[in-house]
């Protein structure tokens, strides 16, 4: 697919991932296992549904077979907060609508822990977290998700430079060296693969 077709699809779409991140996340779950059939991808944090975009158009063009799993209480993280609630999910749905991705994504309006219950070990393809930014909060959603991932499977994450989310990776394992292999970084944005088998 043409970035160009990814570009125009979250064109609009309130968020702060960066063109050249929701492109290396749109070809991570393209090349995620398995190479051919349905995909399972889960983020964590689904904002206004940028990311979900290039998770869903990667879904439909390497098969048209799997599902997004977008996890989100669509109420926004502590900072979002403090000049009042916050309700995205309108804006989500609409978003997910004008890109013509409805047909891959499940919206899960629900904290992580509560999706968590969804999925068994091996099951996820692509995990993408971009939930709460504090430490706790990212320590809970590794602990919670790393062991649904499918051997080989392509993991993301999101600002993964700010303090209490590296401080995270590296106590969880998610280090060059561990069970984590063929590492990069986009932008603000680590991706690697899951070595186990």
């Amino acid at each position: 697919m043409p970035l160009s077709d990814l570009e125009r699809a979250i064109l609009g779409v309130d968020g702060w991932l960066s063109q050249e991140e929701a492109a290396a996340l749109y070809t991570a779950a393209v090349q995620a296992p398995p190479e051919a059939g349905a995909c399972t991808a889960v983020e964590i944090g689904s904002w206004k549904g940028r990311s979900t975009i290039a998770l869903a158009l990667a879904v439909r063009d390497r098969s048209g077979q799997g599902r997004v799993w977008a996890v989100d209480h669509h109420t926004g993280s502590s900072e979002h907060r403090t000049a009042g609630p916050v309700w995205t999910l309108p804006d989500f749905r609409n978003n997910i609508a004008r890109a013509g991705v409805e047909p891959w994504v499940e919206a899960l309006v629900m904290t992580s822990r509560q999706a968590r219950a969804r999925f068994a070990p091996g099951d996820v393809h692509l995990l993408w977290i971009d939930g709460a930014h504090e430490y706790e909060a990212v320590c809970e959603d590794l602990d919670l998700w790393l062991p649904t991932l499918a051997p080989g499977a392509v993991c993301a994450f999101d600002d993964c430079t700010w303090p209490p989310v590296s401080r995270a990776l590296d106590e969880r394992g998610v280090v060059p060296g561990g069970a984590f292999t063929e590492f990069r970084t986009v932008g603000k944005v680590l991706l690697c693969r899951c070595g186990r088998t």
